[in-house]
């Protein structure tokens, strides 16, 4: 039975076909017959925009023969052919030629939507050195201007439609931080469309993410960037295309004479501008300068949320962890540098402690705080021997409901490793609080079961409270963000400490990073090997599973990073995670993420109690300085009924 098809509400979806095609300088039917052919096959893939390479339809680069005015009048002809070509398609096209305006040369891109052409935005940064010599021959763009080319809008704009506000600009207006793309963009533009002529360089394909990467995260804006394809004289065009959104990378394809679609949620632009107030001051400044763009609204329709389109997840399922396993490698050392700085910090800044405390339950948690400890007493205070057991005590304290498999792992890491241990039993301990609880019930009642499995963690805080006042030690709190954000934890329990190094980092990573530990820095660890064999639980009864009384921590963290890191509401959470999670029933997923949401909202009590945590990504819990969640919040504006 197929799944339903789900619709989102607030996401919009939009595809861009970036095409990357060889052109001849002069031979503008044939450039253009190429681009009408192109144009058809975009359009048949539902692309919502359509990207064509600097001067596509005039060749780049022309030199001189622009002072040939019938060089220059048959390539608005030919623009004026593709749009008629182009009628049918709700596709909006951008392409590039040369156009006359009033005795002067522009090197322009054209926008194109319906059979009409909707404007014509000039080139303002006419590059004049190494290979370029533009200066010498076109015209600038002036901020600012605008006119008409029969009929046709001429000048400094951006674009309104149905599905947001967007802008193009042309190849050195890109490499300009203070030139016409962050214009647009403080007038309103969410996407900055840059069309290309930028010939093969040793080196320049990197260069160019960099620039792509600056102007989308400086600007806060989707950068949409296609390169032209094909050899100029000793020029060499090596195509390729990029598209990032806000920082974040989402295309990079090196097509050569062909093309390809990207698929991108547009309202995710407006979210994080929401969110930064610097932005949003700097945009009122501009404002207030009174040098807005000109906007000119594309009253037709737009293509957006075609079911064929899919939400831009990664494909490793894991919105938090690199693809690329170079990238993936540096962010993991990364944030095993951060933890260990954050942790040295804290405690030569206080200069109240002379060790760490760790409450060891043999659990991923609790060891990958191990392992941070171990490498910032060993690497950074350069501890070994006596003074290392000294300085680092691990306390495990079991009840039956133990296994014997994690008290095990939790006394072998500690001797692999040669730091300080600990068993303290408290099986009697909790079966006396809980004797104490039943006897205020009436004859015959029972401790209900979350109230019988809260006594463990807060007897073990009891005994770790106690620890650190007697030995100086500060205790670090082994809890993740994952099971914090729906409130899998225990106020007065294993929510306490003094310090968390893992508090701000979802399950998933834990569990890759306790991974890339061990294959990188603890190569023979026999106790690593059997911990990531085993299966998360909090051993507070029989056979327990954390995800089984929560939900896999791969939709967990899906939930977590679209409701609370990209602000979406639960029905758009919904739709993504459907895409993401195949392998799951509508039901399952729709279960999961009401369940997610409700706990989330109840959770937050709890885990604005939780102790300082080392700040390491863009999405933390912590109150003071990440997610600031009103307590007492109502389900109404949630929504959860449209689910």
């Amino acid at each position: 039975m197929s799944k339903p098809k789900r619709t989102p509400k607030y996401i919009k979806l939009a595809r861009f076909g970036l095409a990357s095609l060889k052109s001849v300088i002069g031979a503008f039917v044939s450039n253009t017959d190429r681009l009408i052919e192109y144009a058809a096959k975009m359009a048949a893939e539902h692309c919502t925009y359509a990207v064509f390479g600097e001067c596509s339809i005039s060749g780049y680069p022309a030199q001189d023969l622009v002072g040939w005015e019938g060089f220059i009048v048959p390539q608005l002809e030919q623009l004026k052919r593709f749009a008629e070509a182009t009628n049918d398609y709700d596709t909006v096209f951008v392409l590039g030629l040369n156009v006359l305006y009033e005795s002067q040369v522009y090197n322009v891109a054209a926008v194109v939507h319906r059979g009409s052409v909707i404007g014509l935005v000039p080139k303002e940064k006419l590059p004049n050195y190494d290979v370029f010599d533009e200066y010498r021959t076109l015209a600038l763009g002036i901020p600012g201007f605008l006119d008409a080319v029969e009929r046709m809008k001429f000048g400094d704009m951006v674009f309104r439609t149905s599905a947001g506000t967007f802008a193009v600009v042309i190849c050195e207006d890109l490499w300009s931080l203070e030139g016409p793309a962050a214009r647009r963009a403080y007038s309103g533009a969410e996407t900055i469309i840059s069309i290309n002529g930028s010939p093969f360089r040793s080196g320049a394909w990197n260069t160019r993410r960099e620039l792509v990467s600056t102007v989308a995260a400086n600007n806060f804006v989707t950068v949409v960037y296609v390169n032209k394809f094909g050899g100029k004289d000793a020029l060499s065009f090596d195509g390729g295309a990029f598209v990032n959104q806000c920082g974040r990378m989402l295309c990079e394809s090196k097509i050569k004479d062909g093309f390809t679609v990207c698929d991108v949620d547009l309202s995710r632009t407006s979210r994080i501008r929401r969110l930064n107030t610097t932005r949003r001051g700097d945009e009122a400044e501009f404002k207030r300068q009174g040098e807005k763009c000109a906007v000119v609204t594309l009253d037709g329709p737009m293509i957006i949320n075609h079911e064929s389109f899919r939400y831009p997840a990664p494909a490793s399922k894991n919105f938090f962890i690199p693809e690329d396993p170079q990238a993936r490698k540096e962010y993991f050392d990364e944030l095993i540098q951060a933890k260990i700085t954050g942790l040295d910090g804290y405690m030569t800044g206080t200069g109240a402690f002379e060790g760490v405390l760790i409450a060891l339950s043999g659990g991923k948690d609790s060891i990958l705080t191990l392992l941070d400890a171990y490498v910032y007493a060993t690497k950074v205070r350069g501890l070994s021997g006596e003074a290392l057991k000294k300085f680092i005590l691990c306390v495990s304290m079991p009840t039956k409901h133990n296994s014997q498999t994690t008290r095990d792992i939790s006394r072998d890491i500690c001797a692999e490793l040669g730091v300080g241990f600990v068993e303290i039993p408290i099986g009697e301990e909790v079966e006396r609080m809980q004797a104490i609880g039943k006897s205020l019930l009436p004859p015959g009642g029972e401790l209900d079961r979350l109230t019988k499995q809260n006594t463990h963690p807060r007897i073990r805080a009891n005994i770790m409270w106690m620890l650190s006042n007697q030995f100086k030690m500060l205790w670090l709190q082994t809890g993740n963000m994952s099971e914090a954000a729906v409130g899998y934890t225990t106020i007065g329990g294993d929510n306490q400490g003094g310090l968390s190094l893992i508090g701000n980092l979802p399950k998933t990573v834990i569990i890759e990073m306790l991974n890339h530990m061990k294959d990188t820095m603890f190569l023979h660890s026999d106790a690593l090997e059997r911990l990531m064999k085993t299966k998360a639980s909090a051993e507070l009864e029989d056979n327990q599973e954390d995800e089984k009384d929560l939900m896999p921590f791969p939709v967990l963290d899906a939930c977590l990073y679209l409701f609370a890191g990209e602000r979406m509401m639960p029905v758009d959470v919904l739709f993504v995670i459907a895409q993401m999670f195949e392998e799951y029933s509508d039901d399952q997923l729709k279960g999961w993420v009401i369940k997610f949401v409700k706990l989330f909202r109840i959770a937050i009590y709890k885990w604005v109690q939780r102790p300082l945590a080392v700040h390491l990504g863009s999405l933390d819990l912590d109150y003071l300085r990440a997610l600031r969640f009103p307590v007492v919040t109502s389900l109404e504006w949630l929504e959860l009924e449209k689910l």
